[in-house]
Order: structure tokens, then C-alpha cells, then sequence
């Protein structure tokens, strides 16, 4: 596409000179480009925030009432952190704040992701329709349902100086991570714990009175059904966390200790994790591998030497959790709102719906999203709007979305003010009707392939064979005769056979499975039918 355009330019162009149009569209790209710089400039100062913005950031509304804090709704069914301010202190250790406003940071995974999307939700009304909930501190007896003890002790503490802290952490952080010895633990530990609270507040306030966090927070609240469903806007995000491994930079992995607090805490039985950020949740994955009672499912880039590396489509978990991790491998950038829908309407609705769900957590990146630095996909707000809605379908509308990645201020703001609105009730703006890319119907095919023999409404899809009913109990596999009847011999080592005469080689595919090959490639058929 760029040759050609690069044709198209030296065609029209033979003298090398500029067209009027040209010059317009370089005009108002650098228009643009200056008010996403001046934005910056702003959501990174808080000297130059509103009023209310600063009060919304800062913590809940006062007892008496504050005339300067935003309008909100009380009884509305749907979560909003407030108080979030404490997370806006993690920073990278070369952020020049003396220069360019108190939280600025050229790293992509800066404060201002969240005053944007704070901003946006305040600028379309949409905070006056939700409930604001504080956020709250992780509790370490949860971070050790998912970390080990010594990551959940050092990835909190509050260090001294920059060398204590990496002393510490040294071998625990990735060259992408980093950590401010003050304020990223403490950060860290709000973010996860008020996706807990939202989603289980209420129950563990009966039996404790400690204070879980954020992510914990939005969870508690949904479970118990004080909420119907939440958005936890938080940061450092958490889903590259491993058990014992700060990458990515997360420190702590946020999702998974609020579905972790939902099963052991209060008595989920079934836990949804949809992870559509751009880059594959490895930590969440590989916490859940061997656990039939949460189903991961993972929209990404994959392949390419794209970070992080994992998340083929064959990776589909282990012993008592096979089949439970749903990877669609994205091969190619450039994806959008077609290809992602068609991977929700083709494999991964039918799958969660088999699974029913009693909770859906969305580890919700929004770097997917066009115009993301770091991404190359092309999804729409539309997009993110038709998953939502999706997703809410499921588990009587329980639903925490929990901010990961997205490092376009303009993209991650219009993205989140999206999925509110559809959390908030609203229908979703229609999607333009289109087929995915060829490309993006054999990852889609891929993916079914590998689930085929777990899920029976995925079988039924590719018309093979259906396996039986899953539980978290029972996991029933496919023999090896279905297994070849439902993929054909390509799964397989093709056996060849030498004929008699005229001496040629014969595969021993089925005539019927090479006639279907003939007709329509195994891609269009999957996604378009025989016709």
C-alpha cells in the first residue's frame, strides 16, 4: 500500500512538486499534531486542570458537599473510581517534571493516559451518571492468591532512593519496567485492589474490614451486586505480571487477583477474563493455565517479534486447564472493527456462552486502537462500543472493564468514553457491514481449530465432530480417529503410499476432504459457509 501510494504521488507529481491538496493535508496533519501537543501539555500540568477534575482525582465527595465537585449518581448500578490521584505519582525515573508541567513523563505509559480519560468521561457528562467509588489499597493477603510472597512484599514497598529500589527489584524488572522508589508501590497497590473492591466490596465487608484496592473494589461491588457493572481506570496496568516477575510495565497483575478474590473470597464458580488489549497477557495466562474454573481469552498481535511473544493459538493451556485458554493470534496489523467482531461472532461469544460465565473482567487495552504508537491496529470507539456490548450479554450483566494498555492520549479517551456509555446502558453505535481480511479469517480459522476439540459450539462451527459438554470437572478429549475426521490429515503427518502403477504418490486424504478443498478454501468456508 505504501508502494503504491508512492507510485501514485511520483505519477501525478513527475516535477517533484506539491500540489495544493497536499499541502493542505501536511497543514492540517501539523494542526493536529500541535493540539495533541498543547493537550498534553495540559493533562500533564495540574496547575491547568479544571476544577473539577482536580476534586474528582483527588477523592470522593466531601460529606457536606462541594459546589466545585463534579455532578454524579449515587444510585446508578454502574462504577466509577474517584481518588485515583496516588496512582498518577508513578513515573519513570527521568521524567523532567520541573520543566514541562509536575506530571509529565516521555515514557508511552505516562500519567496523563489517566487524566484523559478522566477529562473525557467529565467533558460528555458521563461521570454524572455513574457511581463513584474510592479507590482502595490492595490487601497482601490477596496479592498472594496470585504473586509469590517475596514479589508481593517488593513490588509495594516504598524505597528510599532509585538505587534501593532497583537493588531490589533489579532482577525482578524488565528492561521496560521501571519503578519510583516513593510512589510506584503505592501506586501499584491502589490499582490492583480497586478492581477487587468494585467487584466484592460488599461481601468482604461482612467478614473483614480491610481495605482491598481498586481492581479488587470494582469486583467485590459487581459480585455482590451493589453494582451491575464498573470501569476501573488505573495505573501501572497488570496483565504482563507474572506469578513472580514485574514486565511490561506492570508491576502488579491487576485482573488476576480480582478473579482470584472472586473464586476464593465469594464462591464464584465460573470467572470470564477477556484480555482485547493489543499485546498478549502472558502473566494472566500462564497464573491460569491449570485452572478449568477461569476461561482467558486474548485478542493480539502475535508473531513478528511483537512483545511479548506468547500467545499462539495452540497454547490452549495445560492439565486441568486445557481448553480454558483462548488465544486468537493476530498475524498481521492493520485489523479492525470487521476482524475483531468476526472473531467475537465466530468463536469467541459461542465459546463464553458455552462457558456461562458468573463474572466477565476485561483487561481492556485500548492500544489497539488507530493511531496508537505502539499498536499498528485500526479499531474504532464503534469497535470497542460492540464488544462491550457483547460482553455485557453474559453472566446477567456482571462485568468489570479495567484499564491496560493505550498510549494515544486522543484514542484511549474517546475509546474508554465509549465502553461507558454502553455501561451506562446506551446501544452501541452500529458497525458498517464487512467481511474480515483473508488474513484475519485464517487466524479466526486457526484459533477454532485449536478449540474445536474442547467446545462443542466451536466443533459445530467447523463441522466435525462435537465434544461433550465442558465443566470445570470433567474435561472429555476427542479420540484421534474424530481428531482426524474433524481436521483432515493437515493436522497430521501425511501418510503417503507408493501405487503399483504408475508409480506415483497418492496422499490417503479422504476424496470427501479433498473435494471441499477443491471447492472453497478452508478459511471461506469456515467464515462464509459452502456457498
Amino acid at each position: 500500500a505504501v508502494l503504491q501510494e508512492l507510485i501514485q504521488r511520483a505519477l501525478a507529481y513527475p516535477d517533484g512538486g506539491i500540489s495544493a491538496e497536499a499541502e493542505a493535508e501536511a497543514a492540517a496533519e501539523a494542526a493536529e499534531l500541535a493540539a495533541e501537543a498543547e493537550a498534553e501539555a495540559v493533562l500533564s500540568d495540574s496547575r491547568r486542570w479544571p476544577a473539577g477534575l482536580r476534586r474528582l482525582l483527588d477523592g470522593p465527595p466531601p460529606a457536606g458537599g462541594d459546589a466545585a465537585y463534579p455532578s454524579h449518581a449515587p444510585d446508578s448500578a454502574t462504577g466509577l473510581l474517584c481518588g485515583v490521584a496516588p496512582m498518577l505519582l508513578h513515573r519513570s525515573a527521568g521524567a523532567e517534571v520541573w520543566q514541562r508541567g509536575d506530571l509529565y513523563d516521555e515514557h508511552v505509559e505516562r500519567p496523563a493516559r489517566m487524566v484523559a480519560v478522566y477529562d473525557a468521561l467529565l467533558r460528555e457528562g458521563l461521570v454524572g451518571r455513574a457511581k463513584l467509588i474510592p479507590a482502595r489499597p490492595a490487601a497482601r493477603s490477596d496479592l498472594e492468591l496470585v504473586h509469590s510472597r517475596s514479589h508481593a512484599r517488593r513490588a509495594v514497598r516504598r524505597y528510599e532512593g532509585e538505587e534501593e529500589a532497583h537493588e531490589a527489584l533489579g532482577l525482578q524488572l524488565g528492561a521496560d519496567t521501571y519503578f519510583a522508589a516513593g510512589e510506584s508501590g503505592r501506586a501499584a497497590l491502589l490499582s490492583c485492589g480497586s478492581v477487587v473492591e468494585l467487584a466484592t466490596r460488599r461481601l468482604v465487608q461482612e467478614v473483614s474490614r480491610k481495605c482491598l484496592g481498586s481492581v479488587v473494589e470494582l469486583a467485590t461491588r459487581v459480585v455482590t451486586g451493589e453494582l451491575s457493572n464498573a470501569l476501573a481506570v488505573v495505573r501501572p496496568p497488570g496483565h504482563h505480571c507474572e506469578a513472580r516477575q514485574a514486565m511490561g510495565f506492570c508491576l502488579l497483575n491487576n485482573v488476576a487477583v480480582a478473579a482470584a478474590v472472586a473464586r476464593a473470597r465469594l464462591g464464584v464458580q465460573r470467572v470470564l477474563v477477556v484480555d482485547w488489549d493489543v499485546h498478549h497477557g502472558n502473566g494472566i495466562q500462564h497464573i491460569f493455565e491449570e485452572d478449568g474454573s477461569v476461561l482467558y481469552a486474548s485478542l493480539h498481535r502475535y508473531g513478528h517479534g511483537f512483545y511479548p511473544g506468547t500467545g499462539g493459538a495452540h497454547a490452549v493451556g495445560e492439565g486441568a486447564g486445557r481448553g480454558f485458554s483462548l488465544n486468537i493470534p493476530w498475524s498481521s496489523a492493520g485489523y479492525g472493527d470487521a476482524e475483531y467482531a468476526a472473531a467475537f461472532e465466530r468463536l469467541l461469544m459461542p465459546v463464553a456462552r458455552e462457558f456461562a460465565p458468573d463474572l466477565v473482567l476485561v483487561a481492556a487495552g485500548f492500544d489497539a486502537a488507530a493511531r496508537d504508537p505502539l499498536g499498528g491496529m485500526e479499531v474504532s470507539p464503534a469497535g470497542y462500543a460492540y464488544m462491550t456490548a457483547q460482553l455485557r450479554s453474559l453472566a446477567a450483566g456482571r462485568l468489570v472493564v479495567a484499564l491496560e494498555g493505550g498510549y494515544n492520549l486522543r484514542s484511549i479517551s474517546s475509546s474508554a468514553a465509549a465502553v461507558m456509555r454502553v455501561l451506562l446502558g446506551d446501544d452501541p453505535p452500529p458497525l458498517p457491514p464487512a467481511p474480515p481480511c483473508r488474513s484475519a479469517a485464517r487466524d479466526i480459522l486457526e484459533a477454532s481449530r485449536a478449540m474445536a476439540p474442547f467446545w462443542r459450539s466451536v466443533a459445530a462451527a467447523l463441522g466435525g465432530p462435537q465434544a461433550q459438554p465442558r465443566s470445570a470437572v470433567a474435561r472429555p478429549r476427542l479420540s484421534r480417529a474424530a481428531l482426524r475426521e474433524l481436521y483432515g490429515t493437515r493436522a497430521y503427518p501425511r501418510r503417503r503410499r507408493r501405487s503399483r502403477w504408475p508409480f506415483k504418490w497418492r496422499a490417503t486424504t479422504p476424496s470427501a476432504w479433498r473435494g471441499a478443498a477443491r471447492r472453497r478454501p478452508a478459511w471461506h468456508r469456515f467464515m462464509y459457509g459452502d456457498e
